[in-house]
C-alpha cells in the first residue's frame, strides 16, 4: 500500500513522504468525523455543521431565541393555574405558572442547528398536563419572520385544544434572535452590567426596534425600554390603569417620573397626570404583599414621604424595579458629574 502510494506521488511530482503525510492527515480527519457522526450525525461537530450550512442544506446556525411570553387567552369551564412550555428538539423551557395567564416572562431557547419544528404548549401548571398545543416551523414561523422584520415580531398563536374543557386558546408572544449584538446600539454604549437576563433582553429588543428617532444618551435609551403600561393601586385598594415613563432634557429640564392615561397620551408626550423628580427617589422595591407589586418611595419638597404602589403588566415586576433604580443611578452620577456649584439643580 505504501509503495502504491509512493509510485503514485512520483509520478505526480510529489515527495512520497509528504504523500504519505497527507494521507494520513486525511485518515485522522475522516476518522473523527465518522466518530462524531456516529455519536449523533453530522451535526455533532463543528466541521459538520459548517459544511452542511456551505452547502444551504441547514439555514441557520445554533442559535439562542429570546421568547417574551406575555399573555395566554382561552375558556376553561375550570379555574385553572397554567403556564407555557416551548420546546425545540431535546430543549425546553417553561414559565412560571399563573392563574390568569398574564406571564409576561423572558424565555430563552436554544433552537440547535437542524431543528425543523418549535412546541408551543399550553400546560396545567401542577401536573404538566398539555391541555392545547401548536408546532411552528422553525424556518417558515420564526427565522423566515425574523429576516422580514427589522426588530422584535410580536405575534399571537392560535392553538389546537387537546381537551374539550378548554376553548379558543391563544397566546401573545414576541421573538428576538440573538445576533451577537454587543451593548452598543447605534454607537451608542449601553452599560448592562449588573442587571438580570430577563433585563438585558428587554433592553435589547427595545433598542432594536426601528423607531424615528434615536436615543442619542444612554439614560434616554433607557428610559425608551423603561416606559410601558401598570396599574396603579389607590389608597383604598383599588387600580387604575396608567402608563409608566420617564422625561427628560429637552421634553423636560429635569428628569421625571410620570404617569399618563394611556400610551397614546406618553407618546403625544401630553401634561402627565402625576410627575415627580427622579433624584427625590429614595427607594424602589418588590412589594412583598403580590408577586407583581412594587413600591417607589419618595420625598416631596415639603420633606413629607409619600409612598407609590404599582403592579407590573407588560413584564416582571423585576424588570421595573432594575430599570428604575438603574437609570435614578445614572441620572444622580450625572448630576454629580456635571454639577456646577448650585444645590438643588435638578432636585
Amino acid at each position: 500500500m505504501v509503495a502504491m502510494i509512493g509510485l503514485i506521488a512520483h509520478m505526480a511530482g510529489f515527495d512520497s513522504a509528504a504523500m504519505v503525510g497527507m494521507c494520513a492527515i486525511c485518515m485522522v480527519i475522516a476518522g473523527v468525523c465518522c466518530f462524531c457522526c456516529a455519536k449523533g450525525g453530522c451535526r455533532a461537530c463543528r466541521c459538520g455543521k459548517t459544511f452542511l450550512r456551505c452547502i444551504r442544506y441547514d439555514s441557520y446556525p445554533d442559535s439562542e431565541v429570546f421568547i417574551v411570553v406575555k399573555q395566554a387567552h382561552f375558556t376553561c369551564v375550570d379555574e385553572i393555574t397554567t403556564c407555557i412550555r416551548i420546546t425545540a428538539g431535546g430543549q425546553s423551557v417553561d414559565t412560571d405558572g399563573d392563574a390568569h395567564g398574564n406571564f409576561q416572562q423572558v424565555l430563552t431557547l436554544l433552537v440547535e442547528q437542524g431543528t425543523t419544528e418549535v412546541e408551543v404548549s399550553l400546560l396545567e401548571h401542577w401536573c404538566s398536563k398539555v391541555v392545547a398545543s401548536l408546532t411552528l416551523d422553525v424556518e417558515k414561523d420564526i427565522f423566515g419572520k425574523l429576516e422580514k422584520h427589522d426588530g422584535p415580531v410580536d405575534r399571537t398563536l392560535f392553538l389546537k385544544p387537546v381537551h374539550a374543557n378548554v376553548l379558543q386558546p391563544k397566546v401573545d408572544i414576541s421573538i428576538q434572535v440573538d445576533a451577537g449584538q454587543d451593548d452598543d446600539a447605534d454607537g451608542l454604549h449601553i452599560d448592562m452590567e449588573g442587571m438580570s437576563a430577563e433585563t438585558q433582553v428587554l433592553v435589547k429588543m427595545q433598542l432594536n426596534t426601528p423607531r424615528k428617532t434615536k436615543p442619542t444618551t444612554e439614560v434616554e435609551a433607557l428610559s425608551e425600554a423603561f416606559a410601558g403600561p401598570v396599574e396603579e393601586v389607590g389608597a383604598f385598594g383599588w387600580n387604575t390603569k396608567a402608563y409608566l415613563g420617564i422625561l427628560g432634557p429637552p421634553a423636560s429640564k429635569r428628569h421625571m417620573l410620570c404617569t399618563w392615561d394611556s400610551k397614546d397620551h406618553y407618546k403625544d408626550r401630553r401634561t402627565p397626570a402625576f410627575e415627580i423628580s427622579l433624584l427625590r427617589i429614595v427607594g424602589v422595591q418588590p412589594d412583598p404583599r403580590g408577586s407583581k407589586g412594587f413600591l417607589v418611595n419618595i420625598v416631596k419638597e415639603d420633606k413629607s414621604k409619600e409612598r407609590l404602589q404599582f403592579e407590573a403588566v407588560d413584564r416582571s415586576r423585576t424588570v421595573w424595579v432594575e430599570l428604575l433604580t438603574l437609570i435614578i443611578g445614572r441620572v444622580r452620577a450625572e448630576r454629580q458629574s456635571s454639577r456646577s456649584g448650585t444645590p438643588g439643580a435638578d432636585a
